[in-house]
């Protein structure tokens, strides 16, 4: 074993930085993850292969950006040198070409020749199956399986962690340990990833134990515990001495978090049974690469003994800070608590824990979506009021839960036949939401009962809507229950169907909503439009059709073909304002910005000035560098009478940049948060605006708040910095940044940097 000197050595000599590779991207098979360990490896692995059969070159996307796991920030632990050099690349270059990028899990290519064939034109294929072999359509599965652990072994290794791994092959010769995997980590104590469920990922602690001892009860004789929770595997060991952890098979002094990980991953692929979650990608990747099994830890147990262990987790619940470490712990335990006492019959019993849980000040926002649906299942859906407005007395929530509880509360106006309270919700709850499948579905419902309409909710091409037996997903039981709502008056005639993400492409820039990189990738659209025409084969050639293509093929960049498409459909509907809308997005996005603004300001007019296409002409005013026309189209919309949370957003923002409009701008921008309460983008805007008011200790306050939540962006503060720096009050922002994730030399360090270079500062 290295001694702590020359582990110091070593990994000083590897120190060179993750993203060395200054290549071609294109026609390369290109391995990305914007997650951990095992999801990277094995994406990367993945890549490897293929690249190989294809004979093509491979490069690996790692990306360290603010967020990244500390095990994964320095590959150089993990990877030889001259491996990342002549692989890896960094973020700023993935972000440049990922919508360009196809996804091989979802292509539609059918020989390798055909990949090729596209490689040589310049094609790149992303690799990011996150779960064992990834195969292409032509693969045999099980021949792909057995060979994809020989691209592990050609990986080459740092000098650390190569001499480690040897003696990992040493120690665990002729040993058969069973491993268990406890995941945790991130999705407990992460204040972002924490604010999610993971029922795949996180299993309760009582399985292992109730499992644990059941294996070693009937005879076992060792087994292995692996976490990234320390606390989690002394619990366990306390169980029995047979009970090991990493640390007494492998000494381990002296390494970096990133080698600990990697090594913990290596050793228990050399375990031939590993029990864990159903999903997780670092025990699953230990199992493909050394040949072993994943089993499911929960499903693994027999009904009593999972009954043991749910009884075991209900009680302990009631004294959470002796049993769990903190909420994040707590909260995950939620989706096996419901489902235990609903499979008996008993929603209440789920309900009343976790609302007590709430009412002792649980801090997690997904408590309240869960609280709602537990709600639906005692057939008491006028408690969501409640449930929200106890929501809504929370400074922040995650924009998941306010979408679905928004949606909740639709959804009870809907039954109670209120209209207008229903259309009002729904309408945060898109915003929030704009592609949760809920908000879809009650759109959709709506839709059906004739209540919603272009000055509702974003313009949509009547034409496009279908008839549709069901309206939420059969597949999700959690949704496919709504299927069964009664409404008052029912549907006029049959379920009434429209593709919202459609909308959502349609009218991106005036939606607020970041979304994820997968939305806008190459694959995803190129898949979507071929599902689009295969549904629409009733009308094809109509405008309604080619219209709707014309979106897709824009944001393929395949310009002439959407302008041929949407053009054909203005010509066959020479009045429609959204036909005409899409033909000037075209223009505007190909580069034409004067014939561009022209087509959509004729759009605009087409639309008896309908807020959504004046507040999209307004943005490309904006953009075509034309302030003074973008300014007079938001004072025009400031004095319209409308519901859209995001025109109104928009509009406050625009007002707030001359001083004369500013008292304006913070009345709309209330008017924002009594619709919107708990968006953190909403704050921010508001705590901007009233620094730009001089009502610094007002915003103050608002800043501390977003500060103490650690899940804002590092540029909200550096903007909050340069503010509050510019008006004498650095000291100010320093304080503020004491309660933040960022410590204040960093924000200063950063702050400094804009003053050379602004587009460090994003706007």
């Amino acid at each position: 074993m290295l001694d702590k000197q020359d582990l110091e050595e070593s990994d000083s000599a590897q120190n060179v930085g993750a993203v060395t590779y200054t290549g071609d991207l294109k026609g390369r098979i290109i391995a990305h993850r914007n997650d951990r360990m095992g999801a990277r490896l094995i994406a990367m692995i993945n890549a490897m292969r293929i690249a190989d059969t294809l004979d093509l070159p491979f490069l690996v996307g790692w990306t360290t950006h603010g967020r990244t796991s500390e095990e994964i920030r320095r590959p150089s632990d993990i990877f030889s040198r001259d491996f990342i050099a002549q692989h890896f690349f960094g973020g700023d270059d993935l972000n440049r070409i990922w919508p360009s990028l196809t996804n091989l899990d979802k292509i539609e290519e059918t020989s390798p020749q055909s990949i090729r064939s596209a490689a040589s034109k310049g094609a790149s294929f992303l690799s990011e199956v996150v779960l064992g072999s990834l195969v292409l359509p032509w693969e045999n599965a099980d021949e792909v399986e057995a060979i994809l652990p020989t691209y592990f072994k050609k990986i080459p290794f740092s000098p650390v962690v190569a001499q480690v791994m040897q003696e990992i092959d040493d120690r665990f010769a002729g040993l058969s340990l069973r491993a268990y995997h406890i995941r945790r980590g991130d999705i407990i104590s992460d204040p972002i990833t924490s604010e999610k469920l993971w029922p795949n990922k996180y299993i309760p602690r009582e399985f292992y134990e109730v499992h644990i001892r059941q294996f070693l009860d009937g005879g076992g004789d060792r087994c292995i515990i692996f976490s990234d929770t320390p606390e989690e595997i002394a619990r366990l060991k306390e169980i029995d001495s047979r009970i090991l952890a990493f640390d007494d098979v492998v000494p381990n002094d002296g390494l970096t978090a990133g080698q600990r990980d990697f090594l913990e991953l290596f050793s228990m692929s050399k375990c031939p049974q590993i029990f864990g979650p159903p999903e997780s990608a670092f025990s699953q990747t230990a199992a493909t690469i050394g040949g072993g099994k994943v089993f499911a830890v929960q499903t693994s147990l027999s009904n009593a003994e999972h009954a043991k262990a749910m009884n075991l987790m209900s009680s302990r619940l009631a004294q959470p800070e002796r049993y769990f470490l903190g909420d994040g712990d707590v909260g995950q335990n939620f989706p096996f608590l419901i489902e235990h006492y609903e499979n008996n019959g008993q929603p209440k019993e789920a309900r009343d824990i976790i609302q007590q849980l709430v009412e002792d000040g649980f801090s997690r926002s997904y408590a309240y979506p869960q609280l709602c649906r537990l709600s639906w299942a005692c057939d008491d859906l006028a408690a969501v009021h409640d449930i929200l407005e106890t929501a809504r007395k929370r400074p922040i929530m995650t924009d998941a839960a306010m979408a679905t509880l928004y949606a909740f509360s639709a959804l009870s106006y809907m039954q109670r036949g209120d209209k207008t309270k229903a259309l009002r919700s729904i309408q945060s709850a898109y915003w929030f939401g704009p592609l949760d499948k809920i908000v879809g579905g009650i759109l959709n419902m709506m839709l059906s009962v004739g209540w919603l309409g272009d000055q509702t909710i974003y313009p949509f091409d009547a034409g496009l809507v279908r008839n549709k037996g069901r309206l939420f997903p059969q597949n999700n039981p959690e949704l496919d229950i709504f299927n069964t709502i009664a409404l008052p008056g029912g549907y006029k005639g049959k379920p009434q169907y429209y593709p919202w993400d459609l909308a959502v492409r349609d009218w991106r820039f005036i939606h607020g909503k970041k979304l994820n990189r997968a939305f806008w990738q190459k694959g995803k659209l190129q898949n979507e439009l071929s599902r689009l025409v295969r549904s629409s084969s009733k009308i094809a050639g109509s405008p309604q059709l080619s219209s709707a293509m014309s979106i897709y093929l824009r944001y393929l960049e395949e310009f002439e073909a959407a302008y041929k498409e949407s053009t054909r459909a203005e010509a066959q509907d020479r009045f429609n304002p959204l036909y005409a809308k899409r033909s000037a997005d075209i223009l505007l996005e190909s580069g034409d910005l004067g014939e561009g603004i022209s087509a959509l300001s004729r759009a605009a007019d087409m639309s008896d000035d309908n807020p959504y296409y004046l507040a999209h002409l307004g943005f490309w005013y904006g953009k075509a560098r034309m302030p003074d026309m973008a300014y007079d189209t938001f004072m025009r919309l400031a004095d319209v009478n409308h519901t859209s949370i995001e025109v109104t957003l928009m509009t406050s923002e625009f007002l707030r940049r001359r001083l004369d409009t500013r008292d304006q701008a913070l009345v709309l921008l209330n008017e924002v948060e009594a619709k919107a309460h708990g968006s953190q983008r909403v704050l921010i805007s508001k705590a901007r605006l009233l620094l730009l008011m001089g009502r610094t200790e007002k915003a103050a306050a608002i800043y501390r708040t977003i500060a103490a939540q650690h899940t804002a962006h590092e540029n909200v503060f550096v903007q909050m910095y340069r503010l509050l720096a510019k008006d004498g009050h650095e000291s100010l922002a320093r304080s503020i940044l004491q309660d933040s994730q960022f410590t204040p030399d960093d924000i200063q360090e950063r702050f400094k940097e804009t003053l050379s270079d602004p587009d460090k500062l994003a706007a």
